[in-house]
């Protein structure tokens, strides 16, 4: 048999393959002139590198030194030799998209102190709002494009599919992101009040330090729990499947009370807008009560609605499906309703004229309002997420 060259058996290995020099290179993450060489023994490949070679070949480290097939070539020692080369690939990757990662971090932190400091030394929020919003932007897509990309890398490589190494270099990427994804969401609500308090008698006015302050535990508590939401997701493995599996499993079963759930926001919400708007002209008229008792009655349906489900149903887990399915209804109502009455407290300042005296107050009411409504839909999707995932895993 003749002997033939390293590079000559990396050449006729690789068109048994079907790769191109391209494929090749993409998949040791080298260029593809490496490649070339390689093949036209003008530079032979790193010892470090053989074993991986070896993998996306489909040889022993000791075929592509001899240059020929052998029987019996591969051994222990060159699948520890693999292992340990695809653990360095993978660690290389992690790497890259944890330095991004880190990248992307420093524009979001640069960007909140931009906004602090234009904020306070300037007296202009609006501008300091918008350039945090520009460094923001920019870091969510470095960790989109990173992302995609590190995804890419594992999907296209053929040696790194499955395995313990793998799975804990993809652990890593979900824990680097985890941090990045909060991270980002932080910076957006820490910056939230910048435009929504203002002063009632000065046009460029910044909220105060102790105003601020009073408002970090409800900034906190939402910040806790979007992380807890996207610790949620990025732990779970098998969303999609959950998902297909409740959409056709169980939620046939939370249509009813979702649907009656819509029917009574929408009314109590009418009415709590119109009475709003109405001011102390509501209890003037007969239609002002009347107005006020159907509210109540909704609120009060929303209350008893999930029981009434949960006192029919007798499988248990149609059951535990009513209880969770009637909490995150409430919460998602009363964030409603908190929405609504933020939004009515700036059409009160305008039924009022427009008077000077009311828009602190009115611009304070709005930021709480708006602040619980989010705090008590990022509630409901922090009960609901969980709770579905253990639903589903319980069939």
């Amino acid at each position: 048999m003749e002997k033939r060259t390293i590079g000559s058996f990396i050449a006729t290995m690789r068109k048994s393959k079907g790769l191109t020099q391209q494929d090749l290179a993409d998949k040791l993450f080298v260029s593809n002139k490496t490649v070339s060489k390689w093949e036209c023994d003008e530079s032979n490949p790193d010892l470090s590198m053989l074993p991986v070679i070896a993998e996306i070949l489909g040889v022993s480290c000791d075929e592509i030194l001899t240059g020929n097939r052998l029987l019996g070539a591969s051994g222990d020692k060159t699948e520890q030799k693999t292992e340990k080369q695809i653990a360095h690939i993978a660690g290389t990757i992690v790497t890259k998209f944890k330095n991004r990662c880190l990248v992307a971090g420093l524009l979001t932190l640069f960007g909140l102190i931009v906004l602090f400091a234009v904020s306070y030394a300037f007296y202009k929020p609006i501008i300091g709002f918008a350039l945090n919003l520009m460094f923001l932007a920019t870091s969510v897509v470095l960790m989109v494009m990173q992302f995609n990309s590190t995804k890419d890398s594992f999907m296209d490589n053929d040696v790194l599919i499955g395995g313990e190494v793998i799975t804990k270099a993809k652990g890593r990427l979900n824990q680097y992101l985890f941090v990045s994804i909060c991270l980002n969401f932080a910076s957006l609500v820490l910056s939230i009040p910048f435009i929504l308090v203002k002063s009632a008698y000065y046009v460029n006015s910044v909220i105060t330090i102790r105003t601020y302050v009073s408002y970090l535990p409800l900034l906190a508590s939402i910040i806790a729990l979007i992380s807890f939401i996207a610790f949620v997701v990025l732990r779970e493995k098998d969303t999609d499947k959950i998902k297909k599996v409740f959409e056709k499993v169980l939620k046939p079963y939370c249509l009813t009370m979702d649907a009656i759930y819509v029917v009574l926001v929408l009314v109590g919400g009418a009415l709590l807008a119109w009475a709003q708007l109405q001011g102390t002209r509501l209890y003037m008229n007969v239609f002002g009560f009347i107005a006020v008792g159907t509210f109540l009655l909704s609120c009060l349906l929303i209350l008893a609605t999930p029981i009434v489900f949960v006192l029919r149903e007798k499988r248990a887990l149609h059951k535990k499906l009513n209880i969770v399915t009637g909490i995150r209804n409430v919460l998602l109502s009363v964030a409603v309703f908190s929405a609504l009455s933020g939004i009515q407290a700036y059409g009160v300042y305008i039924s009022n004229g427009g008077n000077q005296q009311f828009l602190h107050n009115t611009y304070t009411y709005m930021t709480i309002f708006l602040m619980y409504a989010i705090l008590f839909a990022l509630l409901s999707v922090a009960i609901w997420l969980p709770a579905k995932y253990f639903l589903v895993r319980n069939l």
